[in-house]
């Protein structure tokens, strides 16, 4: 495709811009089982990974090589004030689209290396964490129901594509989360600068999930005391690390253990 002869929608009461401009919204995002992707790369990455793209918006006159892979009728021409007004971003991208929302199902009892989120809220972080997740083979992230919602475009975006990779399950809270990790024989480990081992002090060789906290309240006392408690050694004067920073450290170190 060299030209964009695509349908044009030029009114923000349009209905389909209406749609894509109450996604940025969980509750909306689950009633209608649909989400936004912002930006060529992460449509792609979506493509890819086989996840059913129902509309493009496309900046006018600007044509993308993912277009030859979705049906003509369900390309839209968009002024660019329009795109800024659906866009959740300072920066809006050159092309947005509206998707399905998917599940990769996979059993607590078919994995080896698992980590569970505690009300993490910050989508940046979850993000990156997911990210980081795929990069060190985790089969599953479990988040309590207090957990930023995966399908938030802060998140996907953050995520860089790793989102449409990865097998996430949402529980109602973390006591519940621990009694099924428990249930299937999983070692649990968490951080907290209060433990005696340093995480390299550690041989993962068993099935692990690593446990983190809330980026301020951290990990509840009782779990501290009761499972495994490494830290992250400091140097300088810095007291702690931002939670996906963490969090990506202790991935590698256990996944050099449970993906040998």
């Amino acid at each position: 495709m060299e030209k964009n002869n695509f349908q044009k929608i030029i009114s923000k009461e349009n209905k389909l811009i209406k749609l894509a401009k109450k996604l940025e919204t969980k509750k909306f995002r689950k009633e209608n089982n649909l989400f936004i992707i912002e930006g060529e790369k992460l449509i792609n990455e979506a493509i890819l990974s086989g996840i059913k793209i129902k509309h493009i918006f496309l900046k006018e006159d600007l044509v993308f090589d993912f277009c030859e892979k979705i049906d003509e009728d369900n390309i839209y021409s968009l002024p660019e004030h329009i795109i800024g007004f659906i866009s959740t971003t300072n920066s809006p991208p050159p092309c947005m689209a509206i998707a399905e929302i998917f599940e990769h199902k996979k059993n607590i009892n078919d994995c080896d290396f698992i980590l569970i989120l505690d009300d993490i809220q910050d989508p940046g972080n979850f993000g990156t964490i997911i990210r980081s997740a795929e990069a060190t083979a985790v089969d599953l992230i479990i988040c309590s129901k207090g957990t930023v919602d995966f399908f938030n475009p802060k998140v996907l975006r953050s995520s860089a594509g790793s989102c449409f990779r990865t097998s996430v399950l949402y529980m109602e809270n973390i006591e519940e989360i621990i009694e099924e990790v428990e249930k299937n024989k999983f070692d649990i480990v968490l951080t907290s600068s209060y433990a005696k081992n340093d995480y390299f002090s550690i041989n993962f060789n068993k099935k692990t999930a690593l446990l983190i906290g809330n980026e301020g309240a951290g990990i509840k006392k009782e779990f501290i005391e009761k499972y495994t408690c490494v830290k992250i050694p400091m140097r300088g004067k810095v007291e702690s690390l931002n939670v996906s920073i963490a969090t990506s450290i202790l991935l590698y170190e256990i996944s050099r253990y449970t993906k040998k």
